[in-house]
């Protein structure tokens, strides 16, 4: 099995993740941010250097998304443990997370498990919807860093806008599941 550069950089996220989380729980806001931000620049980089450097990969392929699941559950969970003044995470958004990720994670190896083959391009909503994720956290963990207050309009705008984000991504992955389970069994 060939680890790519591309694919050590997801790697790096996967590895990092934890330590995001430690540093959120422990309200170190300034560590917190520059692990995010170094999190984040790996989820660039990783999928600038496969392209650029053409070291696309089913290994790369199928971490990138986990690592990415494994990022935003994380801080999402992390974030919601350490609720105070600034932002208030509401439990429902927490648990929608976590269950669209993993029911995204359980389709996947059904449709691959069906077929022996997945492709796990994302669409154009789909990174849409994961930028907004990373916005989102990017802005309470930075808010939280340096002492950034935010009215609550703006909090909540950004919470609803990333809930309809998953809402739209949630059902464009079930068409296309659906689409791609109906294929095979035509054939």
């Amino acid at each position: 099995m060939n680890v790519t550069l591309a694919t050590w950089c997801t790697i790096v996220r996967i590895i990092i993740t934890p330590f995001l989380v430690q540093s959120i729980i422990y309200s170190d806001w300034q560590c917190a941010s520059i692990l995010f931000v170094c999190a984040v620049f790996t989820d660039f980089l990783d999928g600038f250097l496969a392209r650029i450097l053409h070291q696309k990969t089913v290994l790369g392929a199928c971490l990138d998304p986990i690592a990415d699941k494994f990022l935003i559950v994380a801080c999402y969970t992390a974030l919601w443990y350490v609720q105070n003044g600034s932002f208030y995470l509401p439990w429902w958004f927490v648990f929608f997370v976590f269950v669209k990720e993993i029911m995204q994670l359980i389709s996947a190896y059904i449709i691959f498990s069906s077929q022996l083959f997945l492709d796990v391009r994302p669409t154009l909503f789909g990174k849409f919807a994961a930028v907004m994720h990373m916005v989102f956290i990017g802005f309470m963990i930075v808010s939280q860093a340096y002492s950034i207050v935010w009215s609550c309009e703006v909090y909540e705008m950004f919470l609803y806008c990333v809930t309809c984000c998953m809402i739209v991504s949630s059902v464009q992955y079930g068409m296309i599941g659906y689409q791609l389970l109906q294929r095979w069994r035509a054939s």
